[in-house]
């Protein structure tokens, strides 16, 4: 027997299913925490797009594994950086971002080949 099939959406403050009413109830949608609680409790699988455009804190990422049942699975999507995208040079981590050269760090976006490789190395961690 193969692995289990999950179902999920792209998220769980997508605008249009927050905004729609039908499925969030009024009290949990304005409640990003209660809004993902009750989503863990209608679906065992959510895709996670921010990651894409920032790093999160490992609080926030621990925030969502405490706020949902054993066996979630976030489909986490990997930072734009190691992609091959160009990123926000905000969206770096700030300890990384205080280490940039001072062109990279005035820039409004950067690319991997442009970093360090020690910085780099710094994000992949």
């Amino acid at each position: 027997m193969g692995a289990p099939t999950r179902i999920g959406t792209c998220g769980w403050a997508d605008a249009t299913l927050v905004k729609c009413g039908r499925f969030y109830p009024h009290d949990v949608a304005n409640d990003p925490q209660r809004r993902l609680a009750f989503y863990a409790a209608s679906f065992s699988l959510v895709e996670v797009d921010a990651t894409y455009y920032a790093i999160p804190a490992r609080r926030v990422v621990e925030g969502w594994a405490s706020t949902t049942p054993f066996g979630m699975t976030f489909d986490v999507k990997a930072y734009g950086l190691f992609t091959g995208h160009k990123v926000a040079t905000k969206s770096l981590p700030r300890d990384v971002r205080g280490a940039l050269p001072r062109t990279l760090a005035d820039a409004a976006s950067v690319q991997v080949g442009e970093l360090d490789v020690g910085l780099v190395a710094e994000l992949r961690r």
